[in-house]
């Protein structure tokens, strides 16, 4: 996960972060059989293509005392 951080004051930091830089997805398949795997026919296939994009995150911390 790339990011950056910068530290304007000893008390405060300021931090970027990009998560899924390359915008890539996520494909899950499941088979679900009629009863034992290897002795039914096939009851479906459950196949899911998850696109989530790309994620920023921007955070300010200010720490008080000590």
């Amino acid at each position: 996960m790339p990011f950056a951080e910068w530290k304007p004051r000893s008390d405060i930091v300021i931090r970027a972060e990009l998560q899924n830089a390359t915008n890539r997805g996520f494909r899950h398949t499941r088979t679900v059989y009629d009863g034992p795997r290897g002795a039914s026919d096939v009851a479906f296939v459950d196949d899911r293509n998850i696109q989530f994009g790309r994620m920023y995150w921007f955070r300010i911390r200010k720490s008080f005392g000590g």
